[in-house]
């Protein structure tokens, strides 16, 4: 008996030693430290930090408030400045959200913020690397978690190891968006444009002919266009910091140098599709149980009686359009006055107007508190893929009113399940607005919808940042490298199979030729058989 005993504790003392990970050093890099992309990795990072590990925030000086919030208290954050063009981040960012309100097709918005757009994270890039103190100060990191959108965790590894005798780094990659066709091409996944939409055509899964069609066309062709113009863009920085010579040239080398893709969606709400085991689903990280709200919102939320509350908010970057556009913002006032529910809206600025009595807007709201209210009647959102999935987590239906980047996207699935209705942006009215939210809060099945949907989201055996959080430490521990695709390693040829197709369509015209000329001779005989038999007659 003490003999297994002491061989039972041992082998708990071999599973704890096992389970056991050192300590280390990450960074992250969540596009500057503002908006959806910063607050998505926050979850992992806190996971993290509570598995023991050093979290390294690195954002831009224009949002180092964020280093004075009592929420980050437990991460070291580094800031960079671009000297050069002091506020270039908000001026694109304020830009882009002013481009929201236009008439075009999200996919044409793309391409026009694109200069700017590359400008800005090519020169926050620079400034990064040219600060040697604080590239010095980096160079114990083990590894880089970055942005998708933001590809200088790439270019920051080379630098430090060629340059500050960094040891070896490991990379992983984090997209808030909805399935971006670039993360694929990286990855190396599989990406089919007959049943996967790309990005921001705001299509489902069932396409028809035309949007089959434009599907490609956006694949085969923008996507293209605008990924070659980030390798060009990026290539300058190679060249004047001496990187790695063929780093940004093409998609192959950021495959080379990523170990993990971390997606922030699920497939309780995504169309299907495969994925390589590199590539990890964690949809819902800034998404979990509702907490406590202040005892303002609380006895307003209590006062709404069985109507409820309407929440309603347009994001980080597009709720700035009060400064802009007063006019839609007295149409949503003037919807709301109608309805007999409460509002919660988040709004800047909201000095300028008069706002009625059922409403109360706030410059910032507790988005997912908020969601979690059993007064909480229906959320009207631009389609930020964050609130998408917080509002799922708690069974909440939706109005989604998309503007920009993948905010369609996140429309088509949001109609696609039955979730909630969506407003078309150049069709706004007050009466418009005030139809579908009554719709939504009337019709039953929109609600019960999101409480199955819900149950299915969060019927998981991690949480999402867990999830996220386990894999980081794996491939700190075993490296990603096991779990690529092959498919970078083969040519286009041989990856479509052309080779294969033209040498058995060989085969086969090889066959159809021997029974032509076979048939022929046969024929030929025949025929010398007649002429001799009829001789002979």
């Amino acid at each position: 008996m003490a003999g297994s005993a002491i061989l039972g504790v041992g082998l708990l003392y071999l599973l704890i030693g096992a389970m056991e990970v050192n300590a280390a050093n990450i960074l992250f890099s969540g596009l500057f430290g503002e908006g959806s992309h910063f607050l998505s990795q926050i979850p992992i990072a806190k996971s993290l930090t509570q598995k023991g590990h050093n979290i390294t925030l690195l954002i831009s000086e224009e949002f180092s408030h964020r280093a004075k919030n009592p929420a980050y208290s437990g991460y070291h954050f580094e800031t960079f400045t671009i000297s050069d063009h002091p506020g270039l981040i908000r001026r694109t960012t304020e830009n882009s959200a002013r481009v929201a309100f236009g008439k075009t097709t999200s996919v044409i918005q793309n391409m026009e913020l694109l200069p700017a757009s590359l400008f800005m994270t090519k020169e926050a890039c620079r400034a990064v690397l040219s600060d040697t103190p604080l590239m010095d100060r980096l160079k114990d990191i083990d590894m880089i978690v970055f942005d998708l959108t933001w590809p200088c965790g790439i270019y920051m590894k080379s630098y430090l190891l060629r340059h500050m005798n960094a040891s070896s780094i490991r990379v992983a990659v984090t997209s808030p968006m909805s399935p971006l066709q670039y993360l694929h091409e990286i990855a190396g996944s599989p990406f089919n444009p007959s049943y996967q939409p790309t990005f921001a055509t705001g299509y489902s899964s069932s396409m028809s002919f035309t949007q089959r069609f434009g599907n490609v066309i956006n694949w085969a062709i923008i996507h293209h266009l605008g990924k070659n113009r980030v390798f060009d863009c990026f290539s300058d920085l190679q060249k004047e910091f001496d990187l790695d010579s063929d780093l940004g040239m093409s998609s192959s080398f950021y495959y080379q140098t990523i170990d993990l893709y971390l997606m922030n969606i699920d497939f309780a709400v995504e169309f299907p599709f495969p994925l390589m085991p590199n590539v990890i689903a964690v949809g819902g990280l800034t998404s979990g149980p509702a907490n406590h709200l202040s005892k303002d919102l609380e006895d307003f939320m209590n006062s709404s009686g069985e109507d409820g509350v309407i929440l309603f908010s347009l994001g980080t970057s597009v709720s700035t359009f009060a400064s802009t556009r007063s006019d839609l913002m007295e149409m949503f006032f003037d919807a709301f006055s109608r309805l007999p529910q409460k509002v919660i809206m988040q709004l800047k600025d909201s000095q300028r107007f008069k706002i009625p009595s059922n409403v109360k807007a706030l410059p910032w709201i507790p988005q997912n508190d908020l969601l979690g209210h059993s007064k909480t009647r229906v959320f009207m959102f631009q389609g930020g893929n964050n609130g998408f999935q917080e509002a799922l987590y708690h069974g909440v239906p939706l109005v989604v009113i998309p503007f920009q980047t993948d905010q369609p996207d996140v429309a088509s699935r949001i109609v696609s399940r039955g979730l909630g209705v969506k407003l078309d942006k150049k069709l706004l009215s007050t009466d418009l607005i005030q139809q579908k939210l009554s719709e939504v809060i009337q019709n039953s099945s929109y609600s019960i919808t999101a409480k199955r949907l819900s149950a299915i989201f969060r019927d998981r055996p991690l949480r999402p940042a867990d999830r996220a959080a386990f894999w980081i430490e794996h491939v700190l521990k075993h490296g990603g490298k096991y779990m690529q695709s092959p498919s970078h390693e083969l040519s286009f040829i041989q990856l479509y199979l052309i080779d294969v197709a033209l040498f058995v369509t060989g085969i086969i015209l090889v066959i159809f030729y021997l029974i032509y000329r076979t048939c022929k001779l046969c024929r030929r005989c025949c025929c010398r058989s007649k002429v001799v038999k009829s001789k002979k007659d």
